[in-house]
This record gives C-alpha cells, sequence and structure tokens, in this order.
C-alpha cells in the first residue's frame, strides 16, 4: 500500500492528523495493508505521533517587555472605542467621588450655605474636575473671610 495510505490509516488509528504522524520505517510500513497491521507498526515504533508542539511565547514575551517600559501603548495599539475601555459609569463615578472628596476637604474653608449647594452641583454634573470647583467657588467668593485680629 502506499505511503500516504498507511500515513492516513495510522492518523486515524491514532486519532490525529496525518501531519502529526511520523513514518520511521517506510520500507515496513509499505507492507502494511489493514488497521491491525499499522497498529503492529506503532507498537514497534515504526510509526510514531509527533509531539504536538503550542505556539512560541518568545514574541509575546517581547512584547510584554516593552509594554512594561511604556512602548507599544500608542492610540494605534488600542482597540475598542473610548467608551469600551473605559464604561462611562465607571467613570462618572470616579470622578464624582473625587469631586466629593474635594468638597468634603474644602469644607472648613467654605461658606456653611454653600456647602450643600456645590455638593448638588457635584451630582448634577455641572464641574468637569477639581480645578473647575475650586474656581467657582473663588469666582463666587464662597470662601469664608478670615477675622483680622487687631491689637490695641
Amino acid at each position: 500500500m502506499e505511503l500516504n495510505q498507511v500515513k492516513r490509516m495510522a492518523a486515524a488509528v491514532m486519532k490525529v492528523g496525518k501531519s502529526k504522524v511520523r513514518i520511521n520505517k517506510p520500507d515496513e510500513a509499505v507492507q502494511a495493508m489493514t488497521k491491525d497491521d499499522v497498529r503492529a507498526l506503532i507498537a514497534k515504533h515504526a510509526i510514531e505521533k509527533r509531539e504536538f508542539r503550542s505556539p512560541s511565547r518568545a514574541r509575546a514575551r517581547k512584547t510584554t517587555a516593552q509594554k512594561k517600559k511604556g512602548r507599544q501603548k500608542g492610540r494605534g495599539s488600542k482597540r475598542g472605542a473610548y467608551g469600551a475601555r473605559i464604561k462611562g459609569k465607571e467613570a462618572w463615578m470616579e470622578k464624582v467621588r473625587s469631586l466629593r472628596n474635594e468638597l468634603n476637604s474644602l469644607q472648613p474653608k467654605i461658606i456653611d450655605e454653600s456647602y450643600r449647594r456645590l455638593y448638588k452641583m457635584i451630582k448634577g454634573g455641572y464641574f468637569r474636575n477639581k480645578s473647575h470647583l475650586k474656581l467657582y467657588i473663588t469666582e463666587k467668593k464662597l470662601w469664608k473671610q478670615e477675622k483680622k485680629t487687631t491689637t490695641k
């Protein structure tokens, strides 16, 4: 029988693809006529199964090392829209929490009546960031006035 036929039968017996079958002794393999003959050749190691080789991680390791250095992280390397990478709600929560913490730290320095109104404005999405919040407080003159003590 032809070698490619023997190879096909061996692949079926070993439950692998034809490319994973290796015939060490082709002169003996040509004599095989049945699957039992092929099984006998497999037992004698005249036909062997090639080991499966997984894809090399060398390129992946190299890329990871480059990314640790900050390379390959530009716009062209990013897949998915901004909203897919950073969820809108999570970005919103991060911004609001940051602004509320900032307002909390500024509470002793601002007029008492304005705190609750500013808190509601943060909730309403009025402020872009912390510097915008401080700018608003300055423009509206919401800082507490320091009392000057005069000695006589």
